[in-house]
């Protein structure tokens, strides 16, 4: 028999989430309803959030509300968490005062080690633990997520302020990217992971494991079905699939089929982000998970309320 249905609300610094879930008595549950808005809360910068910026995010909330009445499901019965925009913003409480006030919704702000510790709650909902550690990579606009964990536990994480929205306002100037500004990257992303590396370089995970966002792209690039939760690719085919995408234009990137519009300007800074990552490790395979912090939240209320 099914339990009540539950909604969580991720207010992420690119992209605003609903999901709303039926929980079952095994522990399981069942998407009822997804629901994706691209507000690009940090377009005007992550330190103070635009008005224009805000304005699409109150859109978009209006948006998930309707659903959420539409289900008979109250603002107050809401799990939302906002995370590195609103964690920065240093008008973040404003706006926060305004959902609030406009929709009833309390918005928990998470901090990063939170943040990673849900990504992995929930892709543990569809990966089969392996016997070695794996990393999880979650690459979020304004904070990027590394968890290494083995099917019992995390056994390291971190939360990087390196998210696309600022790696593509600091490097991303050029059309195509140039090879100054990819060195430039390059050399950041060095200095800005030296823990990441070292954590590597004692766990030695087999495996990568991306959450959504980019990793939706990269699965369509590799003809991964829709449909599938999780697929595992050879490491070796990733990188000849990503480069070509930080030689194209943007009028080149639009035209292509496999990227979607909303992501056809921070798709080149994500790609730099994931080879250097790649190229970090020892891989053997790249996993790709259709689910991460939102489903996450959903089996962490189902832990509670079991």
């Amino acid at each position: 028999m099914a339990q009540k249905e539950i909604a969580v609300i991720d207010l992420g610094t690119n992209t605003f989430h609903l999901v709303i879930a039926s929980l079952q008595q095994d522990g399981t549950f069942d998407i009822l309803v997804r629901k994706r808005i691209f507000v690009k809360l940090a377009n005007e910068g992550i330190n103070t959030l635009g008005k224009a910026s805000m304005d699409r995010g109150m859109q978009a909330l209006g948006i998930f509300v309707n659903l959420l009445e539409e289900r008979g499901i109250s603002s107050k019965e809401v799990v939302a968490v906002g995370t590195a925009a609103l964690r920065t913003a240093n008008n973040g409480s404003a706006f926060l005062n305004r959902i609030r006030s406009k929709f009833g919704l309390e918005i928990d702000i998470i901090d990063g080690l939170k943040e990673a510790a849900l990504i992995y709650k929930g892709v543990r909902q569809i990966w089969n633990p392996a016997d070695f550690p794996v990393l999880i990579m979650d690459i979020g606009g304004g904070s990027v997520e590394f968890i290494i964990a083995n099917q019992e536990k995390v056994l390291w994480s971190r939360s990087y302020p390196i998210g696309v929205s600022i790696l593509y306002r600091t490097f991303h100037h050029a059309d195509p990217i140039s090879p100054q500004e990819s060195e430039k990257l390059h050399k950041f992303l060095c200095n800005e992971l030296r823990n990441l590396s070292m954590a590597l370089e004692t766990f030695h995970p087999r495996t990568m494991i991306g959450a959504s966002g980019t990793f939706d792209v990269l699965a369509d690039l590799l003809d991964v079905s829709p449909g599938q939760l999780y697929a595992e690719v050879a490491s070796s085919s990733v990188i000849p699939v990503l480069e070509p995408l930080t030689k194209m234009t943007v009028a080149e990137r639009s035209a292509h089929p496999q990227i979607p519009e909303t992501r056809v300007d921070m798709i080149v800074v994500a790609v730099c982000l994931l080879i250097n990552v790649i190229r970090l490790g020892d891989f053997h395979t790249i996993g790709i998970s259709r689910y991460a912090l939102k489903e996450g939240a959903i089996a962490e209320q189902w832990e509670q309320v079991s």
